[in-house]
């Protein structure tokens, strides 16, 4: 935990989880997003470092191939 305080807010970089949902796949981007509807669109990324902005607080993850375009969303 970031602070001092124990106010349920911290500070994820996110990107350190990107290579294993990455896997083996070469061509996929990985986005992160706020809701499950930003990630479906693949709208408003989150950026890294991020600061939990609720508690508890689910982040929805967009992989996505780069050849294909298609793209699953998890959480």
């Amino acid at each position: 935990m970031n602070g001092i305080f124990n106010d349920g807010f911290t500070t994820f970089d996110l990107e350190s989880k990107t290579s294993l949902i990455r896997g083996s796949q070469t061509d996929v981007d990985i986005t992160y997003h706020e809701t499950e509807s930003d990630a479906i669109i693949g709208i408003r990324p989150l950026m890294s470092p991020y600061t939990n902005d609720s508690n508890p607080q689910t982040i929805f993850t967009r992989i996505e191939n780069t050849t294909t375009n298609c793209f699953d969303i998890s959480s």
